[in-house]
């Protein structure tokens, strides 16, 4: 088995419909829908403006299978329910089951560093809501008769996992990997620090940039390993940070960039400070970033480590170590 995810596309959609109506797959699901096509036209549109909701194409060896997703993704306090579905019922498998579930937690967790994930399964669903539990999950609750449809209702299991319990549990787990990120969300755990600037003379922008309403540090720092002197001001109404980076020889790093620019001062990089910068540096790699300077400490910012980073669409990014609490 060789499963794989990918975006929905328009020619999904009648397959997806079917999915979705047949009577494998409803008796598990909260309602027993009508679709139409045309409705699920306006449903794959609506996706594109949807922040709280990611969906993705199951394949199994080349084949669509079925349908992932989450649900009421709560960017700002990170969290978010999750749900699937196998429409083809001769790809359903146990591995299957296990590598989807546990690759989307290390999607949620890593990459995007939520802190807890959420799913509701039907307590008849008994084999679902088992295999959650086997892959971390805790029973929240259950909610007797809590869906009601065409005159029947349904009890609902409420399951959770943290995930400092999933880091701890996955230590000992075997799973397919299958890759999560196709959709280039922000990575959890990693914020703006500071705009890095190629400088020529870094003394007379210090003076430029005054006048222009950034406040200096009063520091020239020598970062000798890096052939670099740094000086580093802020906006008094802002936290707004700017890196002055000039060259000390011909051979330091930013001596190509202003040569090019025959000395005229240009942004350089973007720094982003993060929480583990391996594994942000492994991310970054699945989206074809090039890692041109490995981490090593920097005496800029008391021996924290940065790495610098190349992209074609996003240019030349330097990633901070978040400082050690």
């Amino acid at each position: 088995m060789a499963a794989a995810l990918r975006q929905i596309t328009e020619d999904d959609l009648e397959m997806i419909m079917n999915w979705r109506m047949s009577e494998t797959v409803t008796k598990f699901m909260n309602t027993n829908p009508k679709l139409t096509l045309e409705g699920q036209k306006k449903w794959l549109a609506s996706l594109e403006k949807n922040d709280k909701a990611r969906n993705w194409m199951i394949e199994v060896d080349g084949n669509p299978a079925g349908v992932i997703s989450l649900i009421d993704v709560d960017w700002e306090n990170g969290n978010t329910s999750w749900g699937y579905y196998i429409g083809e019922e001769k790809l359903r498998s146990l591995k299957l089951a296990i590598s989807l579930e546990m690759s989307l937690y290390d999607y949620c967790f890593d990459i995007l560093g939520f802190k807890e994930i959420h799913n509701e399964v039907f307590k008849l669903n008994e084999g679902v809501w088992k295999l959650h539990i086997a892959c971390g999950n805790r029973i929240v609750k259950e909610v007797q008769g809590e869906v009601a449809k065409e005159g029947v209702s349904y009890d609902v299991v409420h399951l959770s996992i943290e995930r400092d319990e999933w880091f701890e549990l996955r230590k000992n787990k075997k799973y397919e990997k299958i890759h999560f990120d196709i959709f280039q969300d922000k990575i959890g755990g990693m914020t703006p620090h500071h705009l890095g600037v190629a400088v020529a003379d870094i003394k007379k922008s210090i003076m430029g940039f005054r006048g222009l309403g950034w406040i200096w540090d009063g520091e020239i720092i020598d970062d000798s390993s890096r052939g670099v002197r740094l000086a580093f001001l802020n906006r008094y109404d802002s936290d707004e940070v700017l890196e002055l980076v000039s060259p000390v020889n011909e051979k330091s790093p930013v001596s190509h960039t202003l040569n090019t620019m025959r000395n005229v001062a240009t942004p350089y990089h973007i720094c982003y400070e993060v929480s583990d910068i391996e594994k942000t540096i492994e991310i970054l790699k699945g989206r074809r970033y090039t890692l041109t300077d490995k981490p090593k400490p920097a005496v800029a910012f008391n021996d924290r480590r940065v790495a610098f980073m190349l992209s074609r669409d996003a240019g030349l990014i330097e990633l901070l170590e978040e400082e050690k609490k």
